[in-house]
């Protein structure tokens, strides 16, 4: 459904371009030259030419957690959040696994019962040594039978699992999914930028404003289909933007794409949002 767009809070908290920045571990390591690539509750994926690298904000010091919001409660949180999603993947491949094993028993089964049933059909054709056969054949099939309906109860048991497993954790009531004070960073055609979004009758957002942009944006006209809001922002408004909510009602991701436009590059960034008030 079509929503407007009315109150957003945009605070630039770096330079208006994307610069390289440099990074130093308490245990002493750094990380030189690196672009920070998205932030999550417990830390900071960073890009350099050698790879893509997350440091934890556990490894940083006090002012770099400072600088990106830290907080230790929601770090945990995600992180618990991460394990079971990640707990929850691999039970759904096992059973997946273990579907499709007896999928393939289910089939060989009825391939050999159409064999015996073949068999004995035509058990009185042929010599003896192929009637032994033929006979042999046949005395399976309700042995055939039997298995063929055990496997096809274990495989309908691990159905069951698997489309109980398949189901997505428990999801706040749309009313409060939206609603809210959200902080949060995109790595964009600004350089880092640091949004707050005041969310409220179930994800509508008036204006954007920054440092730079005193007047704000906005409003705007934008979607929600009560899970995800998109709308729309930045240079000649062909930035897409997307808020969606996580399932623990604290955190939210937010995604922001921008096309190589007057000289910059494209770009698709992400971000972690916090709830910082209802």
């Amino acid at each position: 459904m079509e929503m407007k767009i009315f109150t957003l809070s945009v605070i630039l908290c770096l330079a208006s371009v994307v610069v390289a920045d440099d990074f130093k571990t308490i245990e002493g390591k750094e990380y030189k030259n690196v672009k920070v690539s998205r932030v999550e509750p417990d830390g900071i994926v960073l890009k350099s030419k050698s790879g893509i690298f997350k440091v934890y904000f556990t490894e940083l010091p006090k002012e770099v957690q400072e600088r990106f919001h830290y907080d230790p409660e929601q770090a945990a949180a995600y992180s618990a959040q991460q394990n079971a999603a990640g707990e929850q993947r691999q039970n759904v491949r096992e059973l997946e696994a273990r579907y499709a094993s007896f999928q393939k028993q289910e089939d060989e089964l009825l391939q050999g019962i159409g064999q015996a049933k073949e068999a004995k059909k035509h058990e009185r054709q042929g010599s003896e040594e192929r009637l032994s056969k033929l006979d042999l054949a046949a005395a399976q099939l309700p042995a055939l039978y039997k298995h063929l309906d055990d496997v096809r109860a274990e495989k309908d048991d691990v159905k069951r699992q698997l489309q109980k497993a398949r189901q997505p954790q428990p999801q706040m009531q749309a009313g409060n999914l939206f609603d809210g004070r959200w902080v949060g960073t995109i790595n964009g055609h600004a350089g880092l930028v640091q949004f707050t979004l005041d969310i409220s009758g179930g994800g509508t957002v008036w204006s954007a404003t920054s440092k730079l942009r005193p007047e704000g944006r906005g409003p705007r006209d934008a979607t929600n289909d009560g899970k995800t809001m998109t709308w729309y922002w930045g240079v000649q408004n062909k930035e897409v933007v997307t808020f969606t909510p996580n399932p623990d009602g604290e955190t939210a991701l937010m995604t922001s794409a921008g096309p190589a436009i007057n000289g910059m590059e494209g770009y698709n960034a992400s971000g972690i949002f916090h709830r910082t008030s209802p």
